[in-house]
């Protein structure tokens, strides 16, 4: 479908939007649109493959950075250069995919996420360590921005909401399942056969993707022009919103754990626990609610769910409730994230998709890294992790306020 056409029907369920029976006759037609092709099967696997590697690194190498004389504070620069360096090829990646095809970008980002871990193993001292978690970030914010601009060329628009959702429920069972199989392959084979695997995981990620071919992702490879690092106003403003998000996200994983033990509650295994069945029991239909009756559907109830899970904590953190907070998350996060996803690339022609998607990825990552400085500084300050919770919702509101506030976002659908 050419270009012209898929943004002449720019958005999914927007005559659901309407007119009230439209919406059958949208799902009617979508009816006959492959969602599972042998291209989206495969960038399935390879989201899956590169948040299992992620998943399983962050369970098991600050151990065994610790266990190398590393200080904390070393460790999460060891850390932070990985997000680092996949902001900075994010917001260069549709510059350089006027230059070289979107798939060899692919194939290229899985392959230096490989190398990285690969010469992990070959050094011993904190500069190495640093400059091989410099290449891995690169490989990661490649590959994982090529994923989703790639999907979205092969995902047929009226089902971007469900196919994005099922693009991350990838993810998310790599979250569920990665942390465990890594820390249980370190326990009884050691660290170098743990980092051995992910980067086996990786190597079969990228052998995958020379399975692909160009024809199959036509959408994504007319890349022409000098394209903006920001495609247009509905991305800036698509980007803006999961920046609120990754900032009220953060509290949960970076500070529940610290908040819990504060409170003498050993409930944060439960708590992620329960969250990643919620996540992954939402991307099952979320996107499929937002494909047929609009992103409103979606956008409006899971804010509410996050700021309901938030307060939870901050005023009632019992064991009842701490689960109950927990369903709310999951729910709120595991819906709302591919669905702001899809409102970026639907508001985008095939030609900026690869910018439109890094913009999407870095809003999350930046608003996640400010949110861990800022209410790291604010529990300092007021000396309780409980204030983190007192204050994300805050971050959902602005979300919620913009999201309601903006015609970019009118009437459930982008105009």
């Amino acid at each position: 479908m050419k270009t012209a056409e898929r943004r002449a029907e720019n958005v999914p369920g927007a005559e659901a939007a309407e007119s009230g029976g439209a919406a059958g006759a949208g799902a009617a037609s979508d009816a006959g649109e492959r969602l599972f092709t042998r291209g989206f099967a495969t960038l399935f696997f390879m989201n899956f493959a590169i948040f299992m590697g992620l998943d399983m690194l962050l369970a098991t190498m600050p151990l065994y950075l610790q266990d190398n004389g590393m200080s904390e504070a070393r460790i999460g620069t060891i850390f932070g250069g990985v997000y680092a360096a996949s902001i900075l090829i994010r917001i260069w990646s549709s510059k350089l995919a006027a230059i070289v095809r979107p798939l060899w970008l692919l194939r290229l980002g899985f392959l230096a996420a490989a190398l990285g871990n690969g010469l992990f193993l070959l050094l011993d001292d904190y500069f190495n360590y640093l400059a091989t978690r410099l290449v891995y970030g690169l490989g990661f914010g490649l590959s994982t921005t090529m994923v989703v601009t790639l999907a979205s060329s092969v995902i047929p628009l009226r089902r971007m909401g469900e196919g994005l959702s099922y693009l991350a429920l990838a993810a998310s069972v790599a979250l569920t399942v990665g942390p465990f199989i890594g820390l249980a392959i370190q326990e009884r084979f050691g660290f170098v056969i743990m980092i051995l695997s992910v980067v086996a995981v990786l190597i079969l990620a990228a052998a995958a993707a020379f399975l692909l071919k160009d024809e199959t992702f036509q959408d994504a490879m007319t890349v022409r022009g000098d394209v903006p690092i920001i495609p247009g106003r509905e991305v800036l403003a698509a980007a803006l919103l999961v920046f609120f998000l990754g900032m009220s996200a953060c509290g949960f994983f970076t500070y529940l754990v610290l908040y819990l033990d504060e409170m003498k509650l050993k409930l944060a295994v439960r708590f992620f626990t329960v969250t990643a069945c919620a996540i992954v029991l939402t991307r099952l239909f979320g996107g499929r609610i937002h494909d047929r009756l609009g992103h409103i559907y979606i956008v409006l109830p899971s804010s509410l769910l996050l700021i309901v899970s938030e307060l939870i904590l901050a005023f009632s953190p019992g064991p009842a409730m701490v689960a109950v907070s927990a369903v709310c998350f999951g729910l709120g996060l595991g819906a709302i994230f591919p669905s702001l996803q899809a409102i970026t690339l639907n508001a985008a022609p095939g030609e900026k998709r690869t910018s439109s998607a890094a913009a999407f990825l870095n809003g999350y990552d930046i608003g996640h890294a400010s949110g861990i400085v800022l209410l790291g500084v604010l529990s300092e300050l007021l000396h309780s992790y409980r204030y983190v919770f007192l204050v994300t919702p805050v971050f959902i509101m602005a979300l919620l306020s913009l999201y309601l506030s903006t015609s970019l976002f009118k009437r459930g659908k982008v105009v």
